[in-house]
């Protein structure tokens, strides 16, 4: 369809086409044909705003695969009937973005109720039997960033908002603004208000955040369900009653602040998982108002601590909790252990102690303590640094030739006292003198002889892209090998 022989007008300066324009008609008539012409048309133009503009049922199927899309509603004076999306069949969501294989990007919904009813029933609330209920409401795919719901009103439907990977590529960056998502489906176990999963069954913050959204649960199934990601919530309230919480699964965990929790229940929060040894808080962040938590993995379950009002949940690792930490044998028996860390300050500074065990890496030489562009400031220890030198680990031993001896004697002559320039500008003058080399001193006397620094342990080079994706290289000495090299030559 050519952009000419459609009518568009502006909406807070963006191109918008009325889907009436496009030959939509509110009742019982299928409107993914009207939707996407409107989408091409706004396609050819860099986007704009799909407006749905009078009260009415719009029935649709419609796959948004363009960037820049907005649907414009009115909003409604009820959740159940005005100006109200439903799929046109109920076997595809009355609007998903993306394919799971197109990227698409900047999308989004405001003031749209949408219902995952294909036909509205008569019963209580215009809730038809579960038969009639669309797999979806609102279905995000694999691949679509950065999408914004703003007022929208998203019910029913087996699962009503939907964030879906594909094999490879996540749903990311979706913020659902000052919304509510329901389901009242009363005879389906596997009803969701939201279902949120990451490709990848080890987990990955993807980034998706529900502010100031109101859930009513489903009588049976969850309120919410997150796999292998973290799910954010803020400023929001959950009315779960009677059905299930939130269930985290595949190690899925919960950011939150301010969310109040209304179950009338003990499973307002399920941790589904089959770490035996590990502190289940530890997948709990923030403030939560109300409920009682309980988590439980494939041995059983165990009740979280108790809360009379509000309870903050911190990470252990940052934290206590319940004084150390705890795990569950067989028996899903709590016991206590002597590993716990403590926060506190000294001299002014906070720190983290360990108490009752040593901090090592999860495998042998594999890790670094920091990295070259977050270093630690100073490193206090009672004696020095153990660096390996058995000779069973060692090979290619041989004495220095007469160019790295030459090396050697030039560093000794480079060795001079100096200032560190951020010491100087924070204590000015007070600045302490420290002596040594520096590292381009050293790598040219390498290379008068005719040898790479970068062959040698000694001199480090490391380079990396700071976030404004700028690169910066940076250089150091192991001045432990710089004093055997020198000494060597003496």
């Amino acid at each position: 369809m050519a952009l000419t022989k459609v009518s568009y007008s502006m909406i807070d300066g963006a191109p918008a086409i009325n889907i009436i324009d496009v030959g939509g008609e509110a009742g019982a008539n299928d409107n993914t044909a009207a939707m996407n012409a409107a989408a091409d048309a706004l396609n050819l133009i860099g986007g704009g705003v799909i407006l749905i503009p009078t009260a009415g049922e719009w029935r649709m199927n419609w796959v948004c695969l363009y960037n820049n899309i907005t649907v414009q509603g009115v909003g409604g004076s009820g959740e159940f009937n005005v100006n109200c999306v439903r799929p046109f069949v109920n076997t595809s969501a009355a609007i998903t973005f993306g394919d799971g294989n197109t990227i698409v990007r900047y999308c989004g919904l405001n003031d749209l109720h949408i219902s995952g009813i294909p036909i509205a029933g008569s019963s209580a609330l215009g809730v038809t039997q579960v038969a009639y209920n669309s797999d979806w409401g609102l279905r995000l795919r694999g691949g679509t960033v950065n999408f914004t719901a703003n007022r929208v009103v998203v019910y029913n439907g087996r699962r009503s908002v939907s964030l879906e990977p594909s094999t490879t590529l996540p749903v990311t960056g979706v913020r659902f603004n000052a919304g509510t998502i329901r389901n009242d489906l009363t005879d389906a176990s596997g009803a969701r208000c939201i279902f949120v999963e990451y490709v990848s069954v080890d987990g990955y913050a993807t980034d998706n955040k529900f502010f100031q959204t109101k859930v009513n649960g489903p009588t049976l199934g969850y309120a919410v369900v997150a796999v292998a990601c973290v799910l954010e919530i803020t400023d929001s309230y959950f009315d779960i009653n009677p059905g299930k919480g939130i269930l985290l699964s595949n190690s899925a965990s919960l950011v939150c602040h301010n969310l109040q929790l209304d179950p009338g229940t003990t499973n307002a929060i399920i941790i589904a998982w089959d770490n035996t040894i590990s502190n289940p808080a530890r997948l709990i962040r923030g403030i939560l108002k109300h409920g009682g938590q309980r988590w439980e993995n494939t041995l059983g379950n165990a009740a979280l601590p108790d809360e009379a009002d509000t309870y903050g949940y911190k990470s252990s690792f940052k934290d206590t909790w319940l004084s150390n930490a705890t795990y569950f044998t067989n028996d899903s028996s709590p016991v206590a252990t002597d590993v716990y860390v403590e926060r506190g300050l000294s001299g002014g500074n906070a720190y983290l102690a360990l108490a009752g065990a040593d901090f090592i890496p999860q495998a042998d030489n594999t890790k670094s303590l920091g990295i070259a562009s977050f270093r630690w400031s100073v490193v206090y220890a009672a004696t020095g640094a153990i660096n390996t030198s058995d000779a069973n680990q060692k090979q290619d031993a041989a004495a220095l030739t007469t160019a790295e001896q030459n090396v050697a004697k030039a560093i000794k002559g480079l060795i001079k006292t100096f200032k560190f320039q951020d010491a100087v500008i924070a204590k000015k003058d007070k600045a302490r003198i420290h002596v040594g080399v520096y590292a381009q001193d050293v790598a040219q006397a390498f290379a008068d002889q005719g040898l790479d620094a970068n062959n040698y342990g000694l001199f480090c080079s490391d380079t990396w892209k700071d976030e404004f994706d700028v690169e910066h290289t940076q250089l150091g000495i192991r001045y432990d090998e710089l004093l055997c090299f020198v000494i060597a030559a003496l």
